[in-house]
């Protein structure tokens, strides 16, 4: 699933183009377990990860030493 949360992030391709790398034969299948993952469907992450990534395992928080986050 991170894998395809990664093509989410970076890429423009097709839910349905991902959904059969990722390897589900169908979208509706791929969209329910990517909800259930990750608590949004796979267009909305795409929508939100453009601006604020959404719990994603590919953002980094880096912290300057003595500051609050």
């Amino acid at each position: 699933m991170d894998e395809a949360a990664l093509m989410l992030e970076t890429g423009d391709d097709a839910i349905a183009q991902i959904a059969t790398r990722v390897g589900y034969e169908t979208t509706t299948a791929f969209s329910n377990a990517f909800k259930q993952h990750y608590s949004f469907s796979p267009g909305r992450y795409r929508a939100r990860a453009g601006g604020a990534p959404l719990s994603s395992p590919h953002l980094y928080i880096s912290a300057s030493p003595g500051s609050r986050i």
